[in-house]
């Protein structure tokens, strides 16, 4: 009978399903390994390594091993959230949120363990509407609002889109009620930035996208 392996509790996805699935078929790890054409201490090495082992390698384990072949939650989707774009308060773009020059840019912040199943990312924040809470040039970290399963509450620091026929201003504000109304409110030094009704008026429209759960600033030398 072949050793079984000993499972860690902080291992990510890919290595406690690799472990299992040799210890339930009773195959050794460098059978394992030279089976799927790969050096003879390949698995033990990978369960080892902090690093992440490539895709292509890992799916030949995978295949080797009867596991679904698909993309694997690896160490870097976990402990980075990518950059789907930035916050600015009155800047209309007629753009979605979505903006390829960010198509590639993360930042080393985990995802928020309090939102498993949520869609999370981050927005560069631009400007000085919420400068008492996030700098101008500092991330915000978010989860989809949909996936949340919450109601609006005051506190709350939103992502909010404000749509003027085509054109779109992506923003961040806090909820407040003022006078019994839900309030979009600016946390910034600067008067000129305003209170917006959450509703918004004719030709305007507010749509909550996220809710804002940290933030991140990097430190350039």
């Amino acid at each position: 009978m072949t050793k079984k392996i000993e499972i860690q509790p902080d291992w990510p996805e890919w290595k406690r399903e690799v472990a299992e699935r040799l210890n339930a078929l009773d195959k050794s790890m460098k059978h394992a390994s030279l089976e799927a054409g790969l050096g003879e201490t390949w698995v033990r090495d990978a369960l080892k390594r902090d690093k992440d082992p490539t895709h292509g390698n890992l799916t030949k384990i995978r295949k080797v091993l009867g596991l679904p072949i698909g993309e694997p939650q690896l160490i870097t989707d976990i402990l980075t959230l990518r950059v789907v774009g930035r916050a600015q308060a009155g800047a209309f773009l007629d753009v979605s949120l979505s903006d390829e020059s960010y198509e590639n840019e993360t930042i080393p912040m985990a995802r928020d363990g309090r939102y498993p199943q949520a869609q999370q990312y981050a927005l560069l924040v631009v400007g000085d509407s919420m400068n008492k809470l996030f700098d101008d040039g500092s991330y915000v970290t978010c989860v989809n609002w949909a996936d949340t399963g919450l109601l609006p509450r005051p506190g709350m620091v939103l992502h909010v889109e404000r749509h003027q026929g085509s054109l779109v201003e992506v923003t961040l504000k806090s909820l407040f009620m003022v006078d019994g109304e839900p309030m979009l409110v600016p946390m910034s030094t600067n008067s000129a930035h305003r209170p917006i009704r959450l509703e918004g008026n004719e030709g305007t429209e507010f749509v909550i996208k996220g809710l804002v759960t940290g933030s991140w600033k990097p430190i350039n030398f």
